[in-house]
């Protein structure tokens, strides 16, 4: 048996139920976010070798991953964009002002090949660095089913969207040790809750060998078979101070530093002190 519980409105409108009750507003069930995720390295190369033999698209799915780069940042770059020199790619981010960004060699690579067979691009779309096969600037459609053809193409299961190379890259730098400021400096968040919650999907594996690696006692912080280190004895360590002190005086006798008065008065204070210090004992 249920309780059925009613509010002052409702129980106002049995009462009165002629009287006109204003309606409630209910906000619709929120959306359900899908995780994003991300693609393996193997999966990323696999795209690449599919795309290999085209040498734009080959280029736009380097400079996407390497650069962590948006769509829409993508879609808009101009050849004026890449530094070639400095290995930096600029681009123009949601605020509307000019970031600048690494780009990795195997991406400068790929949008080297592309320009020497860039056709000639349509009036108006001569600066664009990536041009469709109408001779004009590439926008989003075309990028995200080329980027699905491709994936098809690779046998990839999962869906692969343009957001995904980014989402991937941020994670795998994330993966191979990368700060998370050097992950921002690259990927131009300026919200670190953003990059955590949306950015940041390392895979249950490599979860699960973080966790071995940093709470086993048999491994170091590589996760190699940690080698064990003899500690000294007390005794030994004031045996190696002394001996070690007994030659910087040799040392200094020979260069004339000291007198021999000198130097055989220190060595016969620090074989004193040996002598009549006591072991400490622990119980």
């Amino acid at each position: 048996m249920y309780e059925v519980i009613f509010d002052d409105k409702a129980i106002e409108f049995l009462e009165y139920p002629d009287k006109k009750i204003k309606s409630f507003k209910l906000n619709p069930p929120r959306k359900e976010v899908k995780p994003k995720i991300p693609l393996t390295r193997e999966e990323v190369k696999e795209i690449f070798d599919a795309a290999e033999e085209n040498l734009r698209d080959y280029a736009i799915l380097k400079t996407l991953y390497y650069s962590t780069i948006r769509s829409r940042e993508l879609c808009n770059l101009n050849i004026s964009d890449i530094d070639f020199q400095r290995q930096k790619i600029r681009t123009i981010s949601k605020g509307h002002h000019y970031d600048e960004r690494n780009i990795h060699p195997d991406a400068l690579k790929a949008i080297g090949h592309y320009l020497n067979i860039r056709p000639q691009a349509k009036k108006d779309h001569e600066h664009a660095l990536f041009l469709n096969s109408k001779r004009e600037r590439i926008g989003r459609t075309f990028l995200h089913n080329m980027i699905k053809q491709y994936a098809t193409k690779a046998k990839i299961t999962k869906r692969v969207y343009p957001h995904l190379f980014r989402t991937s890259s941020i994670t795998h730098m994330h993966n191979a040790g990368a700060s998370i400021p050097d992950i921002m400096a690259q990927s131009r968040h300026r919200n670190i809750d953003t990059l955590l919650k949306h950015y940041i999907n390392p895979s249950e594996e490599h979860n699960r060998e973080i966790y071995l690696k940093t709470l086993s006692f048999n491994t170091n912080n590589d996760g190699q078979p940690q080698k064990t280190i003899k500690r000294k004895q007390p005794k030994q360590d004031r045996e190696d101070n002394h001996s070690t002190i007994e030659q910087i005086l040799a040392t200094q006798l020979a260069n004339g530093t000291i007198t021999p008065e000198v130097y055989l008065r220190a060595v016969s204070k620090i074989k004193k002190e040996y002598e009549n210090m006591s072991v400490p004992i622990y119980g």
